[in-house]
């Protein structure tokens, strides 16, 4: 009986060897190369080459262009220039206010009765891109009902609520 067992036996040694080195040592040679995307993954903080960079200057709650300078500013408008192509300042625009409806010409796009997207004062503004020789003109209308003035202020009372002394020169606001 011993004579067959023992074939038996290395067979199974034979078997179980080559396992139990598997379980027991470590794999040290080389790893297959990871499968690499076939695309590189878009990077979502890139400008499209088209799109315009907001600035830090606003108008009525909609932030300007970057490459534009305000060149008028009162309470009820406030005009910008810039050497920006019309059509991307439209486009900037239009992806930063909501409008019922645009009004398209050759030389300028209006936003008319507009609300600017994220702003917490539900103010109508007016927006026109105007095509100019240099660039873009880009005008922003205040449409807000000004506030109703105490009818019992005098006159130089009313321009002294605006900033305005009786000669009609900007108050210093430090002496206000």
């Amino acid at each position: 009986m011993h004579g067959s067992s023992f074939p038996r036996f290395a067979l199974l040694a034979a078997l179980a060897w080559p396992a139990a080195l598997a379980c027991s040592r470590s794999d040290t040679g080389p790893q297959p190369a990871p499968s690499a995307p076939s695309a590189p993954a878009p990077n979502v903080d890139r400008l499209d080459p088209q799109e315009i960079p907001e600035g830090k200057e606003s108008a009525f709650g909609l932030k300007l262009p970057r490459d534009m300078k305000i060149t008028f500013n009162s309470p009820t408008e406030i005009n910008a220039v810039g050497r920006i192509n019309a059509e991307r300042v439209a486009n900037y625009v239009r992806k930063r206010v909501k409008v019922d409806g645009i009004e398209l010409g050759a030389a300028r796009t209006v936003f008319p009765n507009a609300r600017v997207i994220g702003e917490p004062i539900d103010r109508p503004i007016r927006v026109e891109v105007i095509v100019t020789n240099e660039g873009t003109e880009l005008v922003v209308r205040n449409l807000a009902k000004p506030k109703v003035l105490d009818p019992e202020l005098t006159p130089d009372e009313r321009k002294r609520q605006y900033g305005i002394d009786p000669n009609g020169d900007k108050i210093d606001p430090t002496k206000m």
